[in-house]
């Protein structure tokens, strides 16, 4: 039954339904999940969330590909996601995510996801759409991700606050803001409506980045 389970489906992730419907032919298919749950076939996300244990796994599981399933509508944001795009060179445990739905968190096999409120005028903004083999998820960009962590940060008022910030507390590498851009920087600025990441978008800009 594992083989039609893994052969059946080309990611690493399914769902309650998809599992069901694959074992629909057995008597006791709740049984038969209990079974492979405890075999280590497969491993429980969360409840409704599967995927294939060790033995069974074609590729490594993609922690941004989780975050949009285990809870949505979301993103990929915060420090993961500075950290994905090389901001911030630390290593970041903990996935956070910016949902419309409200504050949220969960501890997995594959870590602790923690899903944050933002307004839906501030969630539509500034999130990209990835696509990999049989992989896709959202995640924020690298402009939207900064406001999600900066707007965390209402003290800051001045440029030298922060730069200061980015500096020495999130250890940020500075280079990197050179690529950013000033024109989603500025979309994402008007859409949140936010004194601190106005601030951001009017540092960048003053640095001719």
């Amino acid at each position: 039954m594992i083989n039609q389970l893994r052969n059946g489906c080309q990611g690493e992730v399914f769902s309650y339904t998809y599992l069901m419907d694959q074992l629909q032919s057995y008597v006791n298919p709740r049984g038969k999940v209990s079974r492979m749950l405890k075999d280590g076939q497969i491993i429980r996300v969360k409840k409704g969330l599967y995927v294939f244990g060790k033995m069974m796994s074609r590729m490594l599981i993609n922690r941004k590909v989780l975050a949009n399933l285990i809870y949505g509508p979301s993103y990929v944001s915060g420090h993961y996601a500075l950290a994905h795009h090389q901001l911030i060179h630390e290593r970041v445990k903990m996935v956070t995510n910016m949902t419309t739905k409200k504050n949220k968190s969960f501890d997995t096999p594959f870590g602790i996801f923690k899903y944050v409120y933002l307004h839906p005028e501030r969630y539509r903004v500034g999130v990209d759409w990835h696509v990999n083999d049989h992989e896709c998820y959202l995640m924020a960009s690298p402009e939207k991700a900064l406001a999600d962590v900066i707007i965390r940060q209402p003290d800051l008022v001045k440029e030298s606050q922060l730069l200061e910030w980015m500096i020495d507390d999130m250890r940020m590498d500075i280079d990197r803001l050179a690529d950013l851009s000033l024109t989603r920087m500025a979309q994402v600025s008007a859409a949140y409506r936010s004194p601190v990441v106005h601030l951001l978008y009017q540092t960048l800009a003053s640095r001719v980045l």
